[in-house]
């Protein structure tokens, strides 16, 4: 039987569930590699320079709090003499407290795969600074994607421009996170510093102008193509049109415009798997709001009854 490695920081997310769920129905075995599980040993003189080691104190810690996950968990020890079958490895919900840690660690992982000549979904991405929404922005301008007007910065001091650049109301979030946390909206300067003062730093903090829609396109790709696509739209007083922060779904069919821009952004970023957000301002200009390599997708396959986790199994199987 054909094995898949699924590794990830969460063993019962909706995802995690559901790629089990389509793995059996597809005679693939799935198993569960989680990061906190990993020693990495490196090792320049060797064949293949990067170990993995799996701890068999954590892999007993998440069989006891999830007891029905036992049999998806990766066996303890040395994981290169465990990969007889194995034909693929994906990357699904990494998200911490320690970002950074998780970051560095992937590479390292993502390299032990590819020594070995196993296939990483969404490989080449995944090791690149993109994933975040600051550097999506330099990669926006350089391939002169649209993009919602933006200012930046660590600083407070320089928020003093911020007026004259976007005017009110603006939209702040962090620029790096997901599912819309940290989102805030200034109606004037004074509620700008308010709402600044709010975040941690060192980071820089993205302020856009507030587009006065409520609702968003979010695209799913697989395989380098459309799958399809379903608007989002926010929920009473939510900033937000995230499904899991209360937004609603529906089906939607993209334009030819849309289409032409979501290819655009698939070959600049070299994209496997991932959710593209679009937006329309009260002029009608549509503009990229973000692309997530890591999107969720309950809302997608409520709103469109595409089976997205049997589809990305087939593609990494086929």
């Amino acid at each position: 039987m054909s094995r898949v490695i699924l590794v990830s920081n969460y063993t019962d997310s909706y995802e995690v569930n559901r790629l089990i769920q389509e793995s059996q129905a597809l005679g693939v075995h799935l198993e569960l590699l989680h990061m906190t599980s990993l020693l990495v040993a490196l090792k320049p003189r060797a064949k293949h320079q990067v170990e993995l080691w799996v701890s068999p104190s954590v892999i007993e810690a998440i069989a006891k709090r999830k007891p029905k996950k036992k049999k998806f968990l990766i066996k303890p020890g040395r994981l290169s003499l465990n990969l007889d079958g194995v034909i693929g490895v994906l990357f699904r919900g990494l998200a911490s407290k320690n970002v950074q840690q998780n970051r560095e660690l992937k590479r390292f992982v993502i390299e032990f795969f590819n020594e070995r000549g196993i296939r990483v979904f969404n490989g080449k991405i995944l090791q690149q600074p993109s994933l975040n929404k600051l550097w999506q922005h330099a990669d926006f301008v350089k391939y002169k994607i649209p993009f919602v007007p933006t200012v930046f910065s660590a600083s407070k001091e320089a928020l003093a421009q911020v007026p004259k650049i976007l005017g009110f109301p603006v939209f702040l979030k962090p620029h790096k996170g997901s599912h819309g946390r940290g989102a805030a909206v200034a109606h004037s300067f004074k509620q700008l510093k308010e709402k600044y003062s709010q975040y941690e730093f060192p980071s820089y903090l993205f302020i856009q102008k507030k587009l006065q829609t409520r609702w968003d396109i979010r695209v799913l790709v697989v395989g380098g193509q459309v799958l399809g696509a379903m608007r989002r739209i926010a929920g009473k007083d939510a900033l937000v049109t995230n499904f899991s922060a209360g937004g609603s779904v529906e089906v939607y069919e993209l334009t030819n415009l849309e289409k032409s821009l979501v290819r655009r952004i698939i070959k600049t970023f070299g994209l496997e798997y991932a959710g593209i957000d679009l937006m329309y301002d009260t002029e009608g200009n549509v503009y990229v709001l973000e692309v997530n390599i890591n999107a969720q997708f309950k809302g997608f396959e409520l709103a469109t009854g595409i089976n997205v986790a049997k589809r990305l199994l087939e593609y990494l199987v086929m």
